[in-house]
């Protein structure tokens, strides 16, 4: 047996428990932040000034705070954006940021 630093007798045991825990511990620190990281993906969108018309009628579609936001084509899919085709329709779209999750809901069926 050997003496620690405060005088005391220990197993060399006990420092392989203490040397396995710390590794364990360095591990588990690096990998949990990497699955809770957001992924971010490089796009290659084509704007191409699309129209969006809807019971005949040619929308413009606008953010909350008025600004124009364009539809885009990523491989072959037209991306619309949600709220204002929503809005248009007279559907209500709320924006859970905890759960990144958008909900949409009839006008006529949600009650606040």
């Amino acid at each position: 047996m050997k003496e620690d630093i405060i005088g005391k007798n220990v197993s060399p045991k006990v420092g392989y428990i203490l040397l396995g825990m710390i590794i364990m511990l360095l591990i588990t620190s690096l990998i949990v932040p990497a699955f809770a990281a957001q992924t971010h993906k490089q796009l290659n969108a084509a704007f191409m000034d699309i129209k969006i018309v809807i019971n005949g009628e040619t929308i413009t579609p606008r953010d909350p705070n008025g600004n124009i936001v364009e539809p885009f084509i990523v491989d072959g899919t037209t991306y619309l954006p949600v709220r204002a085709i929503c809005e248009a329709i007279d559907y209500e779209v709320e924006w859970d940021g905890a759960t990144n999750t958008v909900h949409v809901y009839s006008s006529v069926n949600h009650a606040k």
